[in-house]
């Protein structure tokens, strides 16, 4: 079982979990068996509270496919779709059963709290998608973790501190708790906060757009034709095969060729 939390404030988002692994009415100290359930996929950070195998599985799909982006309810919920989708055909372990109040959705046995610079979501067992704008919890102790988490935010500024701290009441009031508490940062999105500036047009692309001597070069000589032509070639204007085909025959013309 599992208590996480994720915390927004003053423009710093954190992730904080408990890191007790259980196997049923079975628990380790931590010095022999300390899991990590806080995963960094791409500029998120992700956790879950149910099913440890998830971890392996997750690992799994982020070898073979580049990091998704989390950054919307809709990118969350399109990539736990690919992601199920995923589970269901290339792991034949993963069972389909009716959830005992006959829910009529997919029921993912576990719950998902990701953070990122574009806000917390939270993913419940039937893939529905939440978003949160201050804090949230998930897991066994959640309800002691949110509690914490009301009083809080109110007090401190914080919002690292706010999260250990609402993570280690979670640990402290529910038995399936445990461990050490993980507190992870979310790393702030420079790209989308800072544009590098435009890369300036070279001058002699600029003297052209705007009419300048290269553009005056390939059109002086007006009717003339040749004229212009050649000046275009002289003054290192524009320059074609049609160009110097042109001054070759008016050459030819005037030496009576």
């Amino acid at each position: 079982m599992t208590v996480a939390v994720a915390v927004r404030k003053a423009d710093r988002t954190f992730l904080a979990a408990d890191t007790l692994m259980s196997f049923g009415g079975e628990r380790y100290p931590r010095d022999n068996c300390r899991v990590e359930k806080i995963y960094r996929v791409g500029s998120s950070v992700l956790a879950w509270a149910g099913w440890s195998l998830y971890a392996e599985m997750l690992d799994a799909y982020l070898l073979r496919h580049a990091p998704p982006s989390l950054r919307s309810e809709t990118e969350v919920f399109s990539f736990f779709i690919q992601f199920w989708r995923l589970m269901r055909d290339d792991y034949t372990f993963v069972r389909e059963h009716k959830a005992q109040d006959q829910h009529p959705f997919v029921d993912l046995d576990s719950t998902f709290l990701i953070a990122n610079a574009a806000g917390i979501f939270k993913v419940s067992r039937d893939m529905n998608i939440t978003t949160f704008q201050q804090y949230c919890a998930i897991g066994s102790g959640a309800a002691y973790a949110l509690g914490a988490l009301r009083i809080l935010y109110e007090q401190e500024s914080d919002a690292g501190v706010i999260a250990r701290r609402a993570a280690q009441v979670g640990i402290d009031f529910d038995v399936h708790c445990g461990g050490s508490v993980d507190v992870i940062e979310v790393k702030r999105d420079l790209a989308a906060v800072e544009e590098p500036p435009p890369t300036p047009m070279p001058e002699s692309l600029r003297e052209r757009a705007d009419g300048g001597p290269s553009h005056a070069a390939a059109t002086n000589g007006g009717a003339g034709g040749a004229g212009g032509a050649e000046g275009a070639a002289g003054a290192g204007g524009i320059k074609s095969r049609d160009g110097e085909e042109i001054v070759r025959k008016q050459r030819q013309e005037d030496s009576g060729g």
